[in-house]
């Protein structure tokens, strides 16, 4: 591994700080004496001195696995809050760089649909010059195309009714309808 490998922050975390090495157990008591060993007061006084001096060399170990762990936490939780900074930087980034992606798009597909309509409506322009040009129209875009309206087309002269009655029948010369069902037919 080369020393920028080592030190990045990246790097998944091992599991060999979790494994405990043997500093991290307490020292066993001692083999214990035969009772005549004991026998003695001199003996039972350095047993005991023995088992406090053990105790004593086990308390400082616990307290020295304890500051271990400390400052091994404390390494975790910074090189993961550093992770946490450059992942929050990395996704900050990519959005950013997908919301530019998206506008950029947008002004692009603006452009062709621009382009679509401009192209045409001079495809339109240029089929009505052509029709023109066959009819034998002036091919003058800017004048408004004049409508003839056929004599056929138009209205009678006269009042106008937006619904004539129909004519009577032949054998129902005096005979009127009704304009509604209530109204005698008075003819």
């Amino acid at each position: 591994m080369t020393p920028a490998a080592v030190n990045d922050i990246m790097e998944p975390e091992s599991e060999e700080s979790d494994a405990p090495d043997a500093f991290s157990f307490p020292v066993g008591p001692p083999a214990a004496p035969s009772k005549q060993a004991l026998d003695s007061k001199d003996a039972l006084s350095a047993h005991l001195g023995e088992l406090e001096r053990l105790e004593d060399h086990n308390n400082k170990k616990h307290d020295q696995v304890k500051e271990k762990r400390a400052r091994m936490d404390n390494k975790i939780q910074l090189k993961r809050a550093a992770q946490d900074t450059k992942v929050k930087a990395i996704m900050d980034a990519r959005s950013r760089r997908d919301e530019r992606i998206k506008q950029w798009r947008a002004r692009e597909d603006f452009a062709f649909q621009r382009f679509r309509k401009e192209f045409d409506e001079e495809e339109t322009r240029l089929r009505r010059r052509l029709k023109n040009l066959k009819r034998g129209l002036p091919i003058d875009d800017t004048a408004p195309p004049s409508r003839r309206v056929s004599v056929n087309s138009m209205p009678p002269p006269g009042p106008s009714y937006s619904t004539m009655p129909p004519p009577a029948k032949r054998h129902q010369t005096s005979y009127r309808r009704p304009s509604s069902p209530t109204e005698p037919n008075l003819e």
